[in-house]
């Protein structure tokens, strides 16, 4: 591979690793990585995020979900609910429990997602998987 090819590779590979800065809604901005989860509540959506705070927009959580696309560890696994993965401690067939004690519903059809997930976005130290 070619010297500069593999420094474009390199800058790429960092930018693609920073957190983002996103606009929830309401004047109000968080770092992807802050985001623990997001569960729906009809046109609104509750944010928890690592600190333990909790926020509430009135963004609902399909555009919220349109706006995190681009940020590989944060994925929707049921109507109600986006987590990111990096927060998850537990995996049941059913149900994810999240480091800030969360429990979330797994959506029958959106469980093959959790199977493609690449394994350096799952913190394995934590992860227990029980089938």
């Amino acid at each position: 591979m070619k010297p500069k090819r593999k420094r474009v590779e390199k800058a790429l590979t960092s930018l693609i690793n920073q957190p983002m800065e996103i606009h929830l809604g309401s004047r109000i901005n968080v770092f992807t990585n802050e985001i623990v989860a997001i569960e729906a509540s009809t046109s609104y959506s509750k944010i928890f995020m690592n600190s333990g705070k909790q926020i509430f927009v009135s963004t609902n959580i399909q555009t919220l979900e349109g706006r995190l696309m681009a940020v590989e560890s944060l994925i929707r696994i049921h109507r109600s609910y986006i987590i990111n993965t990096q927060y998850i401690l537990k995996y049941t067939q059913n149900k994810i429990q999240l480091s800030n004690g969360l429990e979330c519903q797994v959506a029958r059809r959106r469980r093959n997602k959790l199977v493609d997930l690449p394994k350096f976005t799952i913190n394995t130290s934590k992860f227990n998987v029980i089938l």
